[in-house]
């Protein structure tokens, strides 16, 4: 059992790399990647580019108005919808700022009990 922990300190996610991937790239769901969480990670980096881009396109879209109605009516449409997902993303990066530690411990329980089954099954890691 010693050789378990051992792997499992070893191999622990350090809560430093989370928060500084958190706030370096936290709009990518970096942070997510690197603490196993994939699909939350996709999550971000689909909704985080998306947004971005939305917003971006309606800002200028509503720049370049020139007297169409349609084009600024369109352009506020996808900065609204873009500023909705940031929105949402940036509630859960500030939820995330408090819940890594809390990933990272269900990382640390997930590797122990994938260790402790696959010594007793094989006899080896």
């Amino acid at each position: 059992m010693q050789l378990i922990e051992t792997r499992v300190s070893n191999e622990k996610k350090s809560s430093l790399t989370a928060y500084a991937l958190w706030f370096f790239l936290g709009y990518l769901g970096v942070h997510h990647f690197y603490l196993g969480r994939t699909k939350t990670g996709l999550f971000y980096l689909v909704g985080g580019i998306i947004g971005w881009i939305c917003v971006g396109f309606g800002v200028l879209a509503m720049g370049a108005d020139n007297g169409h109605s349609d084009a600024s009516a369109g352009g506020l449409f996808a900065a609204a919808l873009g500023g909705i997902l940031v929105i949402l993303i940036g509630i859960g990066l500030i939820i995330d700022l408090f819940r890594i530690p809390g990933y990272i411990d269900k990382h640390r329980t997930a590797l122990r009990e994938k260790l402790t089954q696959t010594f007793l099954a094989t006899g080896h890691f």
